[in-house]
């Protein structure tokens, strides 16, 4: 008398249990996220001689991240902060991105990179290496926070030396494909 196969819920439902040639069972989430980051959503920056690498923060700030992607590849003029403490800055004048508040914060970690949507003060691009209050001359601002440096971290109080003493900076910025 043949006896009846239990079938257990985390069994595969096909005909043979091994998947097919090529193609994993189960692919991990994580694995999914770091490729995926790898491949998309990521910055190069350059500033004068340093080069960095920055997550764009898709996830919880998309609107701009789809502002940034409009402006890539960005080539500009980097300076040091008069207001905001150890941060440098690109200056965007009174450009409307037609953007709200999303992600916004007014003290960025060193490498949080902020677009702030103008309104108050002028459109700008924030760039912290140190400790930041992100203000204008008329008070405290907040920035969307976009992008998060990855690579050259160390490199960071540099931008802020090289800006100070040496005056405004080439940059450029672009997406990695």
């Amino acid at each position: 008398v043949p006896t009846a196969v239990r079938s257990w819920p985390w069994r595969r439902k096909s005909v043979t249990d091994t998947p097919a040639a090529g193609s994993p069972r189960v692919v991990s989430r994580t694995c999914v996220e770091i490729v995926g980051r790898l491949v998309l959503g990521m910055l190069k920056i350059r500033v004068g001689a340093l080069t960095f690498t920055a997550r764009l923060e898709e996830k919880a700030a998309p609107k701009t991240v789809a502002v940034i992607r409009k402006m890539l590849p960005l080539k500009s003029k980097i300076v040091h902060c008069r207001w905001s403490g150890e941060s440098t800055w690109i200056p965007m004048g009174d450009r409307n991105l037609g953007l709200d508040f999303e992600n916004h914060t007014s003290h960025p970690a060193p490498g949080m990179l902020l677009l702030y949507p103008g309104g108050i003060s002028e459109t700008e691009l924030l760039f912290p290496y140190g400790s930041t209050m992100f203000a204008s001359k008329v008070g405290q601002l907040a920035g969307n926070h976009f992008a998060t440096i990855t690579q050259g971290q160390e490199q960071l109080p540099e931008i802020g030396r090289l800006t100070l003493w040496e005056g405004a900076q080439e940059i450029t910025i672009e997406e990695v494909r």
